[in-house]
């Protein structure tokens, strides 16, 4: 069973990220609480979103996907510089700041939302993988071979957890009344 993606053009994938620049700065800003901090993991953010390109999915929403890739670039970052007195955040304290940063620059959106709530059901070891995968940077042959995996092997388990995502999501959006 082969899975069909609705990738991006380069050109397309350069355009998002350029139109997205000023709100990830804002946002990272707001979560690091320093200029020079927000634009480092700007860099680095920006460097994942373009090793990641092909995951994106033409038609989704670039802008709620490139927020939670800075998300979690800023607690990699926090983790590298917790011996920083600026920099003692703990987790929850961050994820509190990302929500209340991401409401202010207009990225939760219902299906963001429903994503959340679907992620949180699947099983931690599904959950893990996803966060693993989408989010950590490294390459899907480096990934498949720490996970002990063939890459044929890892990208079936992670077109199941998506499928089951994405039919969680349409369930959840459609009980709070809202159009799939």
């Amino acid at each position: 069973m082969s899975e069909e993606k609705n990738s991006v053009s380069e050109e397309e994938f350069v355009m998002l990220i350029t139109r997205h620049q000023a709100a990830l700065t804002g946002f990272l800003c707001s979560l690091l609480g320093n200029r020079t901090a927000g634009d480092e993991v700007l860099q680095e953010t920006n460097l994942v979103l373009w090793k990641k390109r092909e995951d994106f999915e033409s038609g989704s929403n670039f802008k709620a996907w490139a927020f939670k890739i800075a998300r979690f670039q800023s607690l990699a970052f926090l983790k590298r510089e917790k011996r920083r007195p600026e920099f003692t955040f703990d987790e929850e304290v961050l994820e509190k700041l990302a929500c209340e940063a991401e409401q202010v620059f207009g990225v939760n959106d219902d299906r963001e939302q429903a994503l959340d709530i679907c992620l949180e059901k699947l099983p931690a070891e599904d959950r893990e993988l996803i966060k693993e995968h989408y989010f950590s940077g490294v390459s899907m042959a480096d990934h498949a071979e720490q996970a002990g995996r063939s890459i044929g092997a890892l990208r079936q388990v992670l077109y199941r957890i998506r499928n089951s995502l994405r039919l969680c999501i349409g369930q959840n959006m459609r009980s709070q009344g809202v159009e799939v």
